[in-house]
């Protein structure tokens, strides 16, 4: 950790304030005279989408629903893999995914991507995706934490939970996750007991930082990030990338620092914990900020050389193989997944 507080000691207090809000939709903020690279982020968690301007195709995998029906951990951690590699390929540095809030209503608009309503089923699988993922150089990242069971209202409902269901239902796969060693967390839009999550100090501090011992760091959903000062306070790292205003609250953050606010004190560990989180751990951080000038450094440049196909055929042969882990598709008589329509009539058949 010493290289990371001299590296810190370095930083001017814009910089650090920086770091911790975005340079693009997608992409942390560099700091080119420290040779600190910038950091890419991606949606998943059934693909790896990049980040929507390159025009490269992704491939779509089953849905979390769907490989939760399987019960196998081990092709889940094997879809997560090539996924991880889906994600390398878009010049990723961090999978926004596993999701695993619980399916708690049938109108929930996002429950394809979540598990189960079991939240030791989702624990499970949720700690096989994060290892499969993480163990191709990539980071997962666990959302939306917590409580963000519904799409209506999302951005302003409180999810109002009693602590017994909160620790047994809501939380379990999380900790399960952050135990499985993911390297990020993401808050969720919503509130928990009228409180923002992403300014909920007893969830983002007490609970996933003080008594899980989390030491990577926590983005908010994007656009989720709305009181600065609050969200800073609450245990919040990493403000969503530049949507919302960041540069708005960078200022005000900057601000408050210079006048004495209390998160001034712990700004450094936040920082910290973004350095030793996905930029650190995952992408080998501390091997690759110390280039010579020979290196070519620039903001934009990465720690991996890019794969010039994302998996190919070998993706293909993953995604078909989950039918023989119990899941049921419908194929066409070739053996594609699509269905056609034959007659030219818009009656559609395999």
């Amino acid at each position: 950790m010493d290289r990371i507080e001299a590296l810190i000691s370095e930083l001017t207090l814009e910089e650090k304030v920086s770091i911790l809000s975005g340079s693009s939709a997608w992409h942390t903020t560099a700091v080119p005279r420290l040779n600190i690279p910038r950091v890419k982020m991606t949606d998943g968690p059934i693909g790896a989408r990049g980040d929507s301007v390159s025009g490269a195709t992704s491939a779509c995998f089953p849905s979390a629903s769907c490989l939760s029906s399987s019960w196998d951990k081990d092709c889940v951690e094997e879809i997560a893999k090539a996924i991880g590699v889906e994600a390398k390929s878009k010049d990723a540095d961090v999978l926004l995914g596993p999701t695993i809030n619980l399916h708690r209503h049938p109108l929930g608009g996002r429950h394809f991507e979540c598990y189960s309503e079991d939240p030791l089923l989702t624990g499970e699988l949720a700690s096989s995706y994060v290892k499969g993922v993480q163990s191709v150089g990539v980071s997962a990242c666990l959302k939306h934490f917590i409580g963000n069971d519904t799409e209506y209202q999302r951005h302003f409902v409180s999810s109002n939970i009693d602590d017994r269901t909160l620790r047994e239902l809501y939380l379990l796969p999380f900790e399960m996750g952050v135990k499985a060693g993911s390297l990020s967390v993401m808050s969720a839009y919503n509130q928990l007991n009228n409180v923002f999550c992403s300014s909920n100090k007893e969830i983002l501090t007490n609970i996933l930082k003080e008594e899980w011992n989390f030491p990577g760091y926590v983005v908010s959903d994007w656009g989720a990030a709305q009181d600065t000062i609050g969200n800073a306070n609450g245990g919040m790292v990493q403000q969503s990338l530049k949507t919302g205003g960041s540069r708005l609250s960078a200022s005000v953050l900057i601000e408050n620092m210079q006048g004495g606010d209390a998160w001034a004190a712990t700004g450094d560990k936040d920082l910290t914990a973004t350095f030793s989180g996905p930029i650190g751990n995952n992408i080998r951080f501390f091997g690759a900020v110390r280039k010579t000038s020979t290196d070519n450094y620039s903001a934009n440049s990465r720690w991996f050389t890019p794969f010039s196909i994302a998996g190919g055929s070998q993706n293909a042969d993953k995604i078909g193989g989950v039918t023989s882990s119990g899941d049921m598709m419908v194929l066409s008589k070739d053996g594609n997944l699509v269905f056609r329509d034959v007659n030219g009539d818009g009656a559609y058949s395999a």
